[in-house]
């Protein structure tokens, strides 16, 4: 259990949760070639656990720096383990995606059989785990020639895709997480280089180039977004809220909070800037927030994304702060309603917006 680290000891308990309350239930029905299966969740109420979810994001977060910090000294290792070069490309498959807002947490589970005879398990798809732990159920995938994201794709053309329902969709709506060419077409999407190098293993590092507020881009030292500088920037389905360090957090913070000045102040815990929406008549639009990534890529996530509804009628800008030098970590609700299709083959990360649900 102690090789699960700090961050999968925390995902034990949510995911046992959502193995309850998912009931044993196991009802499949064909989709074209996809097998279909809704998790059945207790609903929460939603918010009600912001303060836990970032405090799991900060451990995990930690978590992530020290796997970094110790990646340089093994790289040598890793340069000499068994390749996982894709094979023929076979016909892709999916398993239901789902958010597991209703059991209370900020992560993404699929269900998933393992075993002769086959048993179920609710796992949770996390893209910063490299080993699937099925006692822990932490699955789809870390970049590492063990996990099953690097085996799986290798199979199916080298691909894997996932798009991120909005984290509190109603219960019933899923999306797919696939293995192999995906039919809605990421192939067309933006596309960055996907970082895969020893130095950044098991994540999946991007560069970014900027980020703008408002359309103006913000002044952010170009290190922050280095990987050889101590920088850089992962994507991670794992953790929840983004976490910039702090040169970037505190640009995006301070450019985002000055457009919302005219909307009344509340505390609210964890985040630092947080706003009565219901105290003014016509609030004002939220600006909009864009990164651009190497190769001319843009986010543009919703507003949702970012500045997130974290009590009734209370909306806070939905990013943590990370230390510097550190690496920076998109998050789930930073990537929902978007498909993303990690190329591992070509080394290639592909998105675009999308509704997500099936």
């Amino acid at each position: 259990m102690a090789r699960c680290g700090v961050a999968v000891l925390v995902l034990i308990l949510l995911a046992c949760v959502a193995a309850a309350a998912a009931g044993g239930r196991d009802h499949h029905h064909r989709r074209g070639s996809r097998a279909s299966a809704r998790l059945q969740l207790v609903p929460a109420a939603p918010g009600a656990s912001l303060a836990e979810r970032a405090r799991d994001d900060r451990h995990r977060h930690a978590y992530i720096s020290r796997r970094l910090a110790s990646s340089a000294s093994s790289s040598r290792r890793r340069a000499a383990e068994t390749s996982t070069a894709p094979g023929p490309e076979a016909s892709a498959f999916a398993m239901p995606l789902t958010s597991g807002a209703y059991t209370g947490t900020g992560q993404y589970f699929v269900k998933f059989r393992v075993g002769t005879p086959a048993q179920p398990f609710v796992l949770v798809a996390d893209t910063g785990s490299d080993l699937t732990w099925v006692k822990c159920r932490v699955l789809s995938l870390g970049n590492s020639n063990i996990s099953f994201a690097a085996r799986a794709a290798a199979r199916f053309g080298g691909r894997f895709s996932y798009c991120l329902v909005d984290h509190l969709a109603p219960r019933n709506t899923s999306s797919y997480l696939t293995f192999g060419p995906d039919a809605n077409g990421a192939a067309s999407s933006s596309r960055t280089p996907l970082l895969l190098d020893a130095q950044v293993a098991p994540f999946y590092a991007v560069t970014v180039d900027a980020v703008s507020v408002a359309g103006e881009a913000l002044d952010i030292p170009a290190e922050v977004w280095d990987v050889k500088k101590s920088g850089g920037a992962i994507l991670d389905s794992g953790t929840s809220l983004t976490i910039l360090a702090t040169p970037a957090y505190k640009a995006v913070v301070a450019a985002l909070s000055k457009q919302l000045a005219g909307v009344p102040r509340v505390t609210m815990d964890p985040f630092e800037y947080c706003y009565n929406w219901t105290a003014t008549s016509t609030p004002p639009a939220v600006p909009k927030l864009e990164v651009r990534f190497a190769g001319s890529a843009r986010l543009q996530p919703p507003t949702k994304s970012y500045v997130i509804d974290a009590a009734p009628g209370v909306k806070c800008i939905g990013l943590q702060e990370g230390v510097w030098p550190g690496v920076s970590v998109i998050g789930n609700i930073l990537q929902q309603e978007h498909l993303w299709e990690f190329d591992l083959a070509n080394r290639w990360l592909r998105f675009k917006e999308s509704r997500c649900a099936q």
